[in-house]
């Protein structure tokens, strides 16, 4: 199995953190990872880089963003 161009990460996120937007599955796909308001979350990650790259960080989720996202689930 060749692992080059492969990499993991595992990241807590303490009550109400979360991640920046990021695409990942198709291009232009946005998503984003975070805890709950009261509890904390562990998100492990696994990819693929393409050009070296693993991940294309967008702009910062904001409060309303993750309030409205958060609920529709």
């Amino acid at each position: 199995m060749d692992i080059r161009g492969a990499g993991a990460a595992m990241v807590t996120f303490e009550p109400g953190a979360r991640m920046a937007w990021h695409i990942w599955f198709a291009p232009s796909e946005r998503h984003w990872h975070g805890a709950s308001p009261t509890a904390a979350m562990t998100h492990i990650a696994m990819q693929e880089s393409l050009d070296g790259k693993f991940v294309d960080w967008m702009e910062k989720m904001t409060d309303d963003q993750y309030d409205t996202n958060r609920t529709a689930r």
